[in-house]
């Protein structure tokens, strides 16, 4: 991998990192008395589904993706070179997952502790949590939600093998049978389709075309016609709501040609901008802290934005403009803190990062 291409990886993961912060923002299903709200489909419906459900949507297939491509990348059916691979993964991705599902779990536990703010919990208190519910909390429905996505890689690390062989014997087949399923919404047990077909896809580059991502890419096409297809599902949205299948569709669409899209964005940004954003920010280094720190922290700032503005429909519109803002502001400080002053503590839980 040349040292150009690491650095457009390290890039565009910050910044899908902070489309997933964006996409997790989305209150437009925010409930009152266990009602969710009807909003009129104004400047705040359509602002909100434009990055929320549209442009935000391409951040965790480029991850699938990015991962299933350097776990892939110079890989061998040697054993050596598989046990070697999962090792690695159990320290920079099971641990940092187990660690984060378990304090998302003893957080919510010490707010729940306050008579006063439980009623802003709608699902079971954590203290009258049995076994099975902890099992759930941990493997099923996690309260950092967000880390389904490390729960699906682990899966994948776990069946690389299988993946590989697969691959190897049939080449595309893999990921043509995954795109069907991932077309029409249909998840397997243990994986969503999305994981499986864009990890799957990653495996695919590295195994058959490992050069092809480090070639430039300057067409800005692609670009307009994402931005097109975004706008077009959200008119088909506001005028023809009930034609899903036709959504889902254009959706789908928009997700493949935004990943284009934004890897492309980089070649043709990075020219002119090479010096101050893309070399020099040490932001780019807490992209793993901001997603595994970012919920349930974001939920509990907009929790308690609207206890200040209120619930009136410009509230939703404000909170979450401004919530995004906050919640990266506040991983960065925290993320900072712990780096620099309990470094192993923030090794440990970022997957030595």
């Amino acid at each position: 991998m040349t040292s150009y291409l690491s650095q457009k990886i390290r890039f565009i993961s910050f910044l899908s990192i902070i489309m997933v912060v964006v996409l997790h923002c989305y209150n437009l299903d925010s409930k009152q008395n266990g009602v969710v709200l009807h909003f009129d489909k104004d400047y705040n419906w359509f602002f909100q589904n434009l990055f929320s459900y549209g442009i935000t949507r391409i951040a965790v297939p480029l991850f699938f993706m990015i991962s299933g491509y350097l776990f892939f990348l110079g890989f061998t059916n040697q054993k050596g070179v598989l046990i070697d691979k999962i090792k690695k993964r159990i320290k920079t991705i099971m641990i940092p997952y187990f660690f984060w599902t378990i304090m998302g779990v003893l957080f919510y536990f010490i707010i729940q502790s306050v008579p006063k703010l439980q009623p802003f919990f709608n699902k079971k208190l954590v203290i009258n949590y049995d076994f099975s519910d902890w099992i759930n909390a941990i493997f099923v429905d996690l309260i950092p939600y967000q880390l389904w996505f490390l729960r699906d890689l682990i899966v994948l690390v776990f069946i690389s093998f299988i993946i590989y062989v697969t691959i190897k014997k049939t080449r595309f087949l893999l990921v043509l049978v995954s795109f069907f399923f991932w077309i029409f919404n249909q998840n397997t047990i243990f994986l969503s389709s999305e994981s499986i077909l864009f990890f799957s896809t990653g495996a695919t580059i590295a195994l058959y075309y490992p050069d092809y991502p480090n070639k430039l890419f300057t067409n800005r096409k692609m670009i307009l016609i994402w931005i097109a297809l975004l706008v077009i599902k959200i008119l088909f949205m506001y005028f023809y709501e009930d034609q899903k299948a036709i959504i889902n569709i254009i959706h789908k669409m928009s997700v493949i040609i935004g990943l284009s899209a934004i890897w492309n964005s980089y070649d043709i940004i990075y020219p002119k901008m090479k010096t101050s954003i893309f070399k020099e920010n040490k932001f780019l280094d807490y992209s793993f802290f901001i997603y595994v720190f970012h919920e349930p922290l974001l939920t509990i700032v907009k929790k308690l934005m609207f206890l200040v503005v209120g619930k009136k429909e410009v509230s939703y519109f404000i909170i979450y403009c401004i919530s995004p803002f906050i919640v990266i502001s506040i991983c960065l400080i925290v993320g900072n803190i712990l780096k620099n002053h309990f470094n192993k503590f923030y090794k440990f839980t970022t997957g030595y990062r």
